[in-house]
């Protein structure tokens, strides 16, 4: 009986890290060259999992959110889904934590389903004017999905390392010499 509890126990584990990488790879991505980047300087955005079919826009770079600043304008994804556009941080953007997006727009000025594709961009040094800065999603840590796909990795090694501890008290208990021998 505690075999089959420290073996569910076990293959459970795969269950929360199977859903958050699943979870985080759905919809477009968006990669900066560099997460840290100054006023001015010049930066790539990169990225997967955009629509090229008819009635699409193209992909526009913003800062904050889907209406913000156009860092980039729209830039055609290959047939493949993939985009690649180089553009400078604009010189009055404060300092701080700001979300960069990639969106999409149907024919109609919906927002494109799956997108947009995000990431943290932390603005340092001085600017020349004043833009909203937003606290990075996650704490910072590494984008938008960070915290879950953390959160369920540390649930999977707690579910492992219970299994196993069950696992190895059955061993235990099958092995040792019985008493008053």
């Amino acid at each position: 009986m505690r075999r089959s509890i420290g073996v569910g126990l076990l293959l459970s584990a795969l269950f929360p890290l199977a859903f958050a990488s699943s979870a985080s790879a759905q919809g477009a991505v968006l990669k900066l060259s560099q997460s840290v980047a100054s006023p001015g300087q010049t930066i790539t955005a990169s990225g997967r999992g955009f629509s090229n079919v008819a009635g699409v826009s193209g992909v526009t770079i913003r800062l904050s959110t889907r209406a913000g600043r156009v860092l980039a304008p729209a830039v055609t994804p290959d047939t493949a889904g993939k985009i690649s556009v180089t553009f400078p941080i604009p010189a009055n953007v404060s300092p701080g934590w700001y979300l960069v997006l990639g969106t999409q727009t149907n024919s109609n000025g919906s927002a494109r389903s799956f997108t947009p594709g995000r990431t943290t961009l932390r603005v340092q040094g001085a600017a020349s004017g004043r833009a909203a800065a937003v606290a990075p999603p996650g704490g910072g840590a590494g984008g938008p999905g960070s915290v879950s796909v953390l959160l369920a990795a540390l649930l999977g090694l707690l579910v492992v390392g219970a299994g196993a501890a069950l696992t190895a008290r059955r061993l235990w208990a099958l092995n040792r010499p019985p008493l008053g021998v």
